[in-house]
């Protein structure tokens, strides 16, 4: 077998390996950009693989605030706040990158923790298990941070966003989420995954196999 065709063959391969191993997950950012204005309980859309769903705090009046840059609280006047849940429209576990946060109100911010306070926090939920707290910010500036995150295998990533206290209602302190990244797991590979990565070893075998099988130029 002649040095041309095995260097084709490897390219082959490489390609068959390349296409086949990337055909894993790949991100997507939720960017809340689909869908615009208020969006009352139960209301959703989807945005790549993914639905957003607003979900009930204990405030039957939540609203999901839906703006030009993101997400944020649409009820100002209480301390229940507002929740965004994501999940994989198909159903399926995956993985939450990071979050970028801002208060575009720039009126507040500081300390805060899991279930208590002014803040956007960052819920879980996977198989039975209960809502898990990840993460709570409370932004003091209006330029956008991202936030890491980095959590594997969740079913419901629940970004929940409190605008006010008790103390503090009806004072506007406008807490804004957007891209949110997150990415499918993918367990069982697809059959065109399979074939090509099987296909690209397969070749890597028969060119080794004909370059020990052919006879030494002299």
């Amino acid at each position: 077998m002649n040095k041309s065709f095995l260097t084709l063959t490897r390219i082959v391969a490489m390609i068959g390996l390349v296409c086949g191993l990337g055909q894993y997950a790949s991100a997507t950012v939720i960017t809340f950009d689909s869908n615009t204005g208020l969006m009352a309980n139960g209301g959703s859309f989807t945005e790549g693989d993914f639905t957003i769903t607003s979900v009930s705090t204990p405030d039957p009046g939540n609203y999901v605030d839906i703006g030009s840059s993101g997400f944020t609280d649409g009820n100002h006047n209480d301390f229940y706040g507002t929740m965004a849940a994501i999940t994989l429209t198909a159903g399926g576990l995956f993985d939450v990158t990071s979050v970028d946060i801002a208060n575009l109100s720039n009126s507040g911010g500081g300390a805060t923790s899991c279930g208590t306070g002014f803040r956007i926090e960052i819920d879980t939920v996977t198989g039975a298990n209960p809502y898990v707290c990840q993460a709570t910010y409370a932004p003091t500036s209006s330029t956008y941070a991202t936030e890491t995150l980095n959590i594997t295998g969740v079913n419901e990533l629940d970004v929940l966003i409190v605008s006010n206290t008790f103390a503090e209602q009806y004072v506007l302190g406008n807490f804004e989420a957007d891209n949110v990244v997150v990415s499918e797991e993918s367990a069982t590979p697809e059959p065109t995954t399979l074939l090509l990565g099987f296909g690209g070893l397969a070749l890597i075998g028969i060119g080794r196999r004909f370059r020990r099988a052919s006879p030494r130029q002299v």
